[in-house]
């Protein structure tokens, strides 16, 4: 008996009090976790009701807008609804234009098909909406200026040169900002581009072309650009955009190519003449003056016969580049001569002088002379009379060179070097002149070669 007792007592088992609360807690469970179930059935059956009867707005509104476009095409007799009307563009002085639309708006219906205050709008014109307007740029214009002074020209070296903007602004309330990109040419375009004819192949992009023979130049973004030895030779062009204020880019315009002398040795420069440069006035084809472009202040004027008989031909158009480019030359056979007067390199000076010449004349060739002391002939050079251009170099040592590879020399003074009175270049001759380049000291073989190279290129001339 004892026994049975102990092992009653000894049996493990919920009692009537654990077993009452976990049916309580699992009540509670079971109400909770079929309620939640509950809620996210109907808020999935909601959220499906929503989408279908979104998706039927939006499909509404397509119907609708085709139906409005096919009756504006004439596709549909349907009357048109009533349009509404909006002004745009009224803004910072800007243009104000109305256009008329009609709108279409469909609501999107509730779970039990009740429109609700969500709609999907849209609009339908019969015109496109005008673009935003942007500001323009006009009278646009490159400036070459040498210490704040406006120039026709200059060289890479000389100081204080830069290249300044001018333009107007049309519709100036509209601008935010104007952006500039500056481009340099290739190496091959020695020429300048102020004789280029109306109707030369290139005209409108000119030459060299744009943008093919140009390359960017890094970090130049401002409205002004310095001048440094690297340009030499070069055109040099900027491309400006305006931006308005709301971002949008204007339509962007280039100017013309302003041309850096390239004239490789500048030390004892005194003089340089360059037909290519000669202004003429419309219709007017003889020349009066040869500036002298090296801005030491002795211009030669000309004397003798009329202007008319110093007559501007073109120069034989340069090959090998994507568009030829016109050079310039003075046609001194019929007669006339400029003087330089002063030109003055001191008693006994030494000198050096390039030319770019023809003749077909064996006795009148003489490309400038001090009176009758002594005389830079044509005749002195060996094959230099037949009537082709040649580049020529002399100096008052008794150096001649003829080719752009100073490949001839010959002995024998020029004269007394008495740089006195007037210097006349073409006085009597049969020659046609490009281009003459006066230093007062005698060139380096090395300066020597650099000269006629970069004359040989410029010209194309072997």
């Amino acid at each position: 008996m004892l026994k049975w007792v102990i092992e009653i007592k000894n049996r493990k088992g919920m009692t009537l009090v654990e077993v009452i609360v976990s049916m309580c807690i699992l009540s509670f469970l079971s109400v909770v976790l079929v309620q939640g179930i509950a809620n996210q059935y109907a808020f999935m059956h909601n959220t499906k009701s929503m989408t279908e009867n979104s998706y039927l707005a939006a499909k509404q509104v397509e119907e609708e807008t085709q139906r409005i476009k096919d009756i504006i095409s004439g596709k549909n007799s349907d009357p048109l609804p009533t349009p509404a009307t909006y002004t745009m563009f009224n803004y910072w002085g800007g243009t104000p234009r109305t256009i008329s639309y009609y709108p279409v708006m469909k609501y999107i219906n509730d779970k039990n098909g009740n429109p609700t205050s969500k709609a999907i709008y849209s609009v339908v014109t019969d015109i496109r909406p005008p673009e935003f307007e942007t500001p323009s740029l006009t009278n646009f214009m490159a400036i070459l200026k040498t210490s704040g002074t406006a120039v026709d020209g200059a060289y890479a070296t000389t100081p204080s040169t830069v290249i300044d903007l001018k333009y107007d602004v049309v519709k100036p309330h509209l601008l935010l900002m104007v952006k500039y990109q500056w481009y340099m040419s290739d190496a091959s375009f020695p020429m300048t581009w102020k004789n280029v004819g109306i109707d030369d192949p290139g005209v409108g992009i000119e030459v060299p072309s744009f943008p093919d023979d140009f390359s960017i130049i890094p970090y130049a973004v401002s409205k002004q650009l310095t001048v440094d030895s690297s340009m030499a030779g070069r055109h040099l062009v900027c491309v400006m955009t305006p931006a308005s204020r709301e971002g949008k880019m204007g339509v962007a315009v280039m100017t013309k190519p302003i041309y850096i002398y390239g004239l490789p040795v500048l030390n004892n420069l005194k003089a340089h003449y360059d037909a290519s440069l000669i202004e003429l006035p419309s219709g007017i084809t003889a020349a009066g003056i040869l500036n002298d472009i090296s801005r030491k202040g002795v211009n030669a004027i000309h004397y003798g016969y009329t202007p008319s008989n110093l007559i501007v031909t073109d120069f034989p158009q340069l090959e090998n580049r994507t568009y030829p480019i016109k050079a310039k030359a003075v046609d001194l056979s019929l007669g006339g001569w400029f003087e330089a007067t002063g030109l003055a390199l001191g008693a006994s000076s030494n000198f050096t002088m390039f030319a770019v010449a023809k003749t077909n004349d064996p006795t009148w060739g003489s490309i400038i002379s001090n009176n009758s002391a002594w005389a830079f002939d044509m005749f002195s050079f060996p094959g230099a009379t037949d009537g082709d251009w040649h580049i020529l170099g002399i100096n008052s040592n008794s150096k001649r060179t003829i080719g752009k590879n100073a490949s001839l020399s010959a002995g024998g003074l020029i004269g007394d070097r008495m740089f006195g009175g007037s210097i006349i270049i073409g006085g009597g001759s049969e020659i046609e002149l490009a281009e003459l380049i006066i230093y007062n000291s005698l060139l380096s073989d090395a300066d020597w070669l650099k000269v006629t190279r970069y004359l040989g290129e410029k010209y194309n001339l072997n």
